[in-house]
Formats: C-alpha cells, structure tokens, sequence
C-alpha cells in the first residue's frame, strides 16, 4: 500500500503498541488521515477529548459524548472486530491536548494495562493533538519518580507533517480554482507551501483570499500571500502562538529571527515547544542535533512586522531579508538549463548537419577579448613606466630622448587584444580541468559557451540560424534571446523573481520547441520531396 505520508506507513504497518501523534499549531487534524490509510483489516475508533463545563468526555464521530473510559470502546471494538473478521483494533484518541495532565497520564497508562491483558486481537492507541512529548515526560517523572517510564515510547512519537504540494493541488480542484495541472501550476503549490510552510491555517486562508479573485489563480498568488502578511487575522492567529509560548522558548524564536538558523539537542523541550506552536520548522542533522528555523517567509514577514508589539527585540524588518523562494528558483535554474542546452545542442547539430566534423571551426565567426591569464605583472610594468614618465616630466627623474620615451611608452601600452571564439572556449575548458576546484563530468566544448556568445552564434550573419530554410525567424528570436537574457541574469544572480518572469521562462521554452518542431516539419517534407 502506498501511503500519503511516511509516519502514516510506520503507524499502519506496525498494528500493536501505543503512539503518540504530535500536531503543531495550524495543522489540520490527522485522525482522519489515519482513518483513510486503514485498511479493510483494520477496526478503527476515534474519539476526541472534549472538556465539557470540567469535565473530561470522549465524543465520537457524529457528535455523541460518552465517558472518558476505555475499556469500554476497546471490548465494543474487538467485538465489532471480531463479528467483521478485522487483524487488529486501533484506537484513535483526537485533540490529546486538551486532557488535563493527570487525564494524561490516566489515558495512557490505562491503554498499556489494556495492551498486556488483551490476548485475543492487538490493540494500537494513537494519541493525537498539540501536545509535547518530552513536555509529557518530564511532568510524568516528576509525579511518578524516575524509575517510572511513561507508556509512550520516544521511537513510537511520531511529528506529523503540515500540508504538502498533492493537498494543495486537491484543494485547488475542489475550489473550482484548477482543472488540470500544469508544470507551472505545480511549481506554483511548491512555493505556496514552501512560503506557508504548508501551515493548514494558512493554507486556508490563501485558498479563501484566491476565491475572491478573478482570473488565474497562479497571477493572483503572490499578491495574496502579501494580504495574508498584513491581513488582521493572520496577524492576531501568529501573534496567538508567540503568546502561547513560554519565556524561554520567547528568548529562542528571538534568537532564531535574528540568526535565522540555530543548532539544538533533539531532546530539547523548548524546540519542541516552538514547533508545536507552527512558528520553526525543525531538521534532524546529526543523531542529536536539530536544524530550526522560522517555519516560512510569511510568518517571519508577520513576526518582524508585528516584533515590537509583541515583545521580540531589535528584529530587522522583512523588507530588509532575503527570504528564500528556492521553489521558484530552482525551477528557473533548471528551465534556464535546459533552455541554454536545447540552443546549444541546436548549434552543433545544425552545423554538424552542414560542415560535418569540421563544425567546430564555425565558432570562431565570432571574436572574443583575449584572457589575460596570469600576465597581469605586464599591467603593473605599464603602470609603473607611467609613473616614470610622469615624474620625468616633472623634472624629478633623468629624461631620455623624445624617441626614447616614445619608443617605450609605445611598448609598453596593452593592446586590445581579441582572439577567435573557439580558442577562447578551448582555453576556458583548459583552466577549469587544471586549475579549477569543481569536478566536472562529461563536459564538452559547448559547455564553455557563455550565453552572450551562444547569442552572437545564434545570430550571427556568416553561418546564420535564422531565415528560409533555416530554425529561426531573426525577429522572433532576437526578441526571445533578449528577454532571456534578462530572465537568466536574475536568476544567475540569485535574485526573488517571481511566478510571472517563470512563466514567462516557461513560455520561452514551449516557443523555442514550436519553432524547431515547424523548422522539422519543413526538413521532413523537403528530404521527402
């Protein structure tokens, strides 16, 4: 069976034993998702914890409350089990946090006595909500000594994920706000969740925002998620979870905010607590080391916008950080890949077409300014005799004749040096295999192309690419070329473009492939003819 997420396969696969389900602040509830990855073997129970005026119910699926008693629920299950020919029974206790500490520890140490008695079939608990395992722990031996263990295991606390890219595609199609699915549209649901951290209230949010719009929900997008970092309820939900912390956690997301990463032991009671409330996102680095950050770029940019009000410290503005929009820009690197490939392949294609093995020597229709290499001592010495002419000329030093000085003036002076493309390229290719850090694999003379020579190729007028019988119209390419040119430059230089400049990226690479494919069905009928 394939599962929608890796610890509901841990959950599932294994039928015994008790869980503990953590859910940071802004996910969605997920009994449900345990619920769908059941199979038709399986016996599942939910119920979730409900304090009702002080006292603690259990209310089950349809709104029923009943009694805060598991013995009960687990015989009606292996009975109903049993009569159903199901493998195991599994209970799903919901919204966990909401029990008082000592319901807490009741609940679980009940589950365990159920577990070792039960014989007839294996019972799994699963216990799911907002709740810190290591919190739990700690509260648990200080009440029950420190021999005592709670009957939680930590290899059986599973964090669960917020939201991914397949949720956000689902929802989308349900709102009506997609039909199919395109590349960019993909690539769009990656930067919502990569900018919200998949935070299901968040998500919410931007999907309700997205409803109200006209037009394509991939135009509306970063526009939207700019409401939602002024946007009065969002701010008053994040600035809810800071309050929900304790002071030392305060201290750490101040700390995260003006570091942006920090290193902590897995174990630590405060980043546990700074996940649950859906502020840092953590990563396993080391068997006891984690990675955190704050969760997304629209909870920093409310964070920093809202840090004097709620008590965070000489935090610098969003409008000064560099936020990371790595779902769109790795998908400009890899359409500039392979848009620059694709016209580079078509050179040596086209010129292998026409000159056979001889076609390398084309690439040198264009000129290019020579290397300087390791000669720059010759800048210093030209340097160096202008100083003297200078101070000759003041008097300070001997002078030689006016031919003299001519003469070595002359010598001295660097020319504008140029040198064919392909010696250019070769040369390159040379210094980065010799002298180079960077392994390189299964590379070409093509690789050492820089985009502005692969543009004077593309253009050139000696053995052009444009034209009749040739790939490109001039017209059309010149404007494609220039307009890629810009687009490349940005992602090069690591700069925030946005979903507009990838789509326009993604619209250059479906018109180089028409082109080419018009340019084959031409080539077809001609070898026909």
């Amino acid at each position: 069976m394939i599962f929608k997420y890796e610890w509901l396969s841990r959950l599932i696969n294994n039928s015994k034993g008790i869980w503990g389900v953590e859910i940071p602040l802004g996910s969605s509830h997920v009994s449900r998702e345990v619920l769908e990855a059941s199979n038709q073997h399986d016996e599942v129970e939910i119920v979730c914890i409900q304090d009702i005026g002080g006292e603690y119910k259990f209310m089950k699926d349809g709104g029923e409350l009943i009694d805060l008693d598991l013995h009960s629920i687990v015989e009606k299950s292996i009975v109903a089990a049993a009569e159903f020919q199901r493998q195991c029974v599994r209970i799903v206790i919901d919204e966990f946090h909401l029990a008082s500490f000592s319901i807490k520890a009741s609940l679980i140490k009940t589950a365990r006595e159920i577990q070792e008695k039960t014989t007839k079939i294996p019972v799994q608990f699963v216990f799911c909500g907002n709740w810190s395992y290591f919190l739990f722990v700690d509260e648990y031996r200080k009440s029950n000594g420190l021999t005592s263990s709670p009957a939680a295991e930590y290899k059986n606390v599973i964090l669960a994920p917020n939201m991914n890219s397949s949720d956000v595609i689902k929802i989308l199609i349900d709102e009506k706000l997609l039909a199919r699915p395109s590349d960019i549209d993909m690539i769009a649901c990656s930067f919502l969740i990569e900018q919200t951290a998949g935070d299901g209230y968040l998500i919410e949010k931007a999907i309700e925002y997205l409803k109200e719009k006209s037009g394509n929900w991939i135009d509306n997008l970063e526009s939207v998620l700019q409401e939602l970092s002024v946007a009065p309820d969002v701010i008053i939900e994040i600035k809810s979870r800071f309050n929900s912390l304790n002071e030392d956690s305060k201290i750490d997301l101040n700390k995260i905010l003006r570091f942006y990463k920090l290193v902590r032991n897995f174990d630590s009671i405060d980043v546990e607590c700074l996940w649950l409330s859906g502020l840092v996102v953590v990563q396993n680095i080391e068997s006891s080391k984690k990675l955190i950050q704050i969760a997304s770029p629209l909870i920093s940019t409310v964070l920093r916008n809202n840090s004097e009000n709620i008590g965070l410290k000489n935090i610098a503005p969003a409008d000064a950080i560099c936020f990371e929009r790595d779902a769109i820009t790795s998908a400009a690197y890899r359409k500039v890949a392979q848009i620059e490939n694709l016209l580079r392949n078509i050179v040596v294609s086209e010129w292998f077409f026409e000159f056979g093995e001889e076609w390398q020597k084309k690439i040198n229709v264009a000129k290019v300014p020579a290397f300087v290499g390791e000669s720059e001592h010759k800048l210093i010495e030209f340097t160096l005799q202008c100083v003297k002419e200078e101070l000759r000329k003041m008097g300070l030093v001997n002078s030689g004749t006016p031919e003299e000085e001519s003469s070595v003036t002359l010598s001295k002076r660097p020319r504008s040096n140029v040198e064919p493309l392909l010696d250019s390229v070769l040369n390159w290719k040379k210094r980065q295999e010799e002298h180079h850090g960077v392994e390189l694999l299964q590379c070409n003379i093509m690789h050492f192309l820089t985009t502005e020579n692969l543009e004077k190729l593309l253009l050139n007028k000696t053995h052009p690419f444009c034209g009749d019988d040739k790939p490109f119209n001039k017209p059309f390419l010149t404007t494609a070329l220039d307009e890629y040119r810009a687009i490349r430059s940005a992602v090069a230089h690591n700069q925030p473009i946005g979903l507009s400049a990838l789509s326009r990226l993604d619209k250059l690479q479906k018109d180089f492939a028409n082109w080419l494919t018009v340019f084959s069905a031409g080539v077809n009928q001609n070898s026909d003819q």
